[in-house]
């Protein structure tokens, strides 16, 4: 008699959170767990592909994957999403900078 086997669908063990740092200059750092090793993550940013550089890393460890922005600017600014296509799964998560909107202001009053 043949066994079916089921295949696992992956979750999120711990989906993205939001980040509020309090100036630019400083590092963000998303980060999600999955449910199953070995899946490939797309990072989006205002749904277009974000790709590694001199700032921004991306680092997969297993079951953990991980999105480092370093030297935070005003144009980081936004909703992150990780998408693992090939399982129709994604999480999002804002990148929002306090100082930033207090400099805006000023620059605005003058």
């Amino acid at each position: 008699m043949a066994r079916a086997c089921a295949v696992e669908k992956p979750q999120f063990l711990r989906p993205l959170e939001d980040i509020t740092l309090n100036e630019v200059g400083l590092t963000a750092t998303f980060e999600c767990e999955v449910s199953l090793e070995g899946l490939k993550a797309e990072w989006q940013k205002a749904n277009k592909p974000v790709k590694a550089n001199g700032r921004i890393s991306i680092v997969a460890d297993k079951k953990i994957h991980r999105l480092i922005i370093n030297d935070v600017k005003g144009e980081d600014e936004g909703q992150c999403t990780v998408v693992f296509k090939e399982k129709d799964l994604k999480s999002s998560a804002k990148l929002a900078v306090k100082g930033l909107h207090i400099i805006r202001s000023r620059n605005c009053d003058l």
